[in-house]
């Protein structure tokens, strides 16, 4: 395990425990090129050998699709998702400050203004 992943699991048990909260272990799975079961649990292993104990999971998302369709079935029937079809390009041009290789995210658009109104023109069969 990397160290400030390491670092970053202790704050968050130590946060949690001394707070009465849980810790609810997930893996981010979602990346076949970059994701292997092995690199999981050799992290579970490092888990293990600091003390650092969870009290539900593991849970490997590439395994809960169902449930994370059922959830967004249920944010959609209560109309608290937003559609988006930004492209890369749409997300650059709204946000043009990012810097190549860093991520841009849709929500970001809206302090721009460059987010409502694209949605607005899709969600009327044009472009923006």
């Amino acid at each position: 395990m990397h160290l400030g992943n390491a670092r970053t699991a202790l704050l968050a048990w130590l946060d949690a425990r001394a707070g009465g909260g849980r810790i609810v272990l997930r893996i981010e799975d979602l990346d076949p090129l970059r994701s292997r079961r092995m690199y999981a649990d050799l992290n579970l292993r490092d888990l293990a050998w600091l003390g650092l104990d969870y009290d539900e999971g593991p849970f490997y998302q590439g395994e809960r699709g169902a449930r994370y369709a059922a959830v967004l079935e249920d944010l959609q029937a209560r109309d608290l998702v937003y559609p988006c079809w930004c492209s890369r390009a749409d997300l650059a041009a709204g946000l043009g400050w990012v810097a190549p290789g860093e991520r841009a995210w849709p929500r970001d658009l809206l302090a721009t203004g460059f987010g409502l109104e694209h949605v607005q023109a899709r969600q009327e069969g044009r472009r923006a």
